[in-house]
């Protein structure tokens, strides 16, 4: 039986105040989050998600719904701003991030030329319905997970990953011309960018291999308790089996392969071509998983992640649950909850009611065309401003819960 994720002795990273300018539909206002529980509830379409792109991207990361900056700039507007209070590392740090067509920061008023700064003073997990599926989705979708977490932990290697891509498309480029026949000097170039990709691929297979055996440690146990029993394996799966010498492999494998990529127009092994295989009980989840075993998987991928980073970081991190409840039943509702009580939360779902008789103490908000309000009692719709006040859930149980 696996140690509860949420308890152990790190303290907790919190957002003590968020405020939106021009960000997607919301409201232009500061909103006050519960250091625990925060229930964001409302009708689809209206700004929840929003509300939690907008504290992930606060991580340095980009957007868990894979949109550009400029999407997230409201219609008419030439530039979106968020500023927000974070509590890590024994301080209250002030966190601005501008969005127009790319992304700039600053901490506590010092501009960085680095977004990944942020993610080093602020640090929170994802979970969305994109991952729900993610058991049986493309190898693209493990991967990008894969990256995601992996920059959680270490904010550099988003400039590794922004390198390789690089020059993945400049070789892939070069293919594609080198189809019309062939020329010595595109030749050279072909192979000065088929070293680099192997230098800078083998950086990117050791940070995904060795985060993949770190999710093979704290998955599985975390299954076991949620599925009764039964055994969940986590592998990454490369071109080279061993992983030994993984530059060297690559290079030569590319060089084999070279006519074969021209004919193609594409490079056809790398890290961009490997997958994270799981497997419930010796199976591969992908073809012969039941959907209760992938929303079981999904959720113990999500939760040993957290469980890496409060590692990694010394502090819980903030977790982000994006109107995933609903597809979770009770049983790994209560696990969730449980599990992550002393960690500061933010829900979005679209009827908090039977959820927040469950939750402990917090916050409930409610979002309305874009506009976030304090939730008045249950039954009741008057809202005040949230900038203002928050509305406080009781301890489950009560006959007085905020809804």
């Amino acid at each position: 039986m696996c140690t509860a994720v949420g308890q152990s002795r790190w303290p907790a990273v919190r957002v003590e105040k968020i405020a939106f300018t021009d960000f997607r539909n919301l409201e232009n206002t500061a909103v006050f989050p519960h250091p625990g529980t925060n229930l964001i509830v409302g009708a689809n379409g209206q700004g929840k998600t929003n509300f939690l792109e907008a504290v992930w991207l606060l991580c340095g990361q980009r957007s868990f719904r894979q949109a550009k900056e400029v999407e997230t700039v409201a219609f008419g507007k030439k530039r979106a701003v968020l500023e927000a209070d974070i509590y890590s590392g024994e301080r209250t740090n002030r966190f601005t991030l501008t969005l127009t067509t790319r992304r700039s920061a600053a901490l506590n008023g010092i501009h960085t030329d680095k977004i990944s700064n942020l993610g080093e003073k602020f640090a929170a997990v994802v979970f969305s319905p994109v991952h729900i599926e993610l058991i049986r989705e493309a190898p693209e979708a493990r991967r990008a997970f894969l990256d995601s977490a992996v920059i959680s932990t270490k904010p550099a290697f988003a400039a590794v990953l922004r390198e390789y891509d690089g020059v993945l498309y400049q070789r892939n480029y070069l293919l594609k011309r080198l189809q019309a026949g062939y020329n010595s000097e595109l030749a050279d170039t072909l192979e000065a960018y088929t070293k680099r990709l192997a230098q800078i691929g083998a950086r990117v297979y050791a940070a995904r291999s060795r985060y993949t055996a770190r999710l093979a440690e704290e998955a599985p146990p975390i299954y076991q308790s949620i599925s009764g029993g039964e055994e969940l394996m986590i592998t990454y799966k490369s071109f080279s089996e061993s992983g030994e010498n993984y530059g060297a492999a690559l290079y030569d494998a590319l060089c084999k392969s070279v006519d074969e990529d021209i004919k193609n127009g594409f490079t056809g092994a790398g890290p961009h071509r490997e997958d994270m295989e799981l497997a419930i009980n010796r199976q591969r989840a992908r073809q012969y998983a039941s959907q209760g075993q992938c929303k079981s998987a999904a959720l113990c991928l999500k939760l040993a992640e957290g469980r890496i980073l409060e590692r990694a970081i010394g502090q819980k991190p903030v977790f982000l649950l994006d109107d995933v409840m609903s597809e979770l039943d009770k049983n790994r509702q209560n696990y969730i909850l449980s599990n992550l009580g002393e960690n500061q939360l933010f829900i979005t779902g679209c009827d908090g009611a039977s959820l927040a008789r469950r939750l402990p103490k917090g916050a409930v908000f409610k979002v309305k065309n874009g506009n976030i309000h304090k939730r008045a009692e249950r039954g009741k719709e008057t809202c005040s401003r949230t900038s203002e006040t928050t509305s406080t859930l009781k301890p489950a149980g009560s006959s007085a819960s905020s809804t």
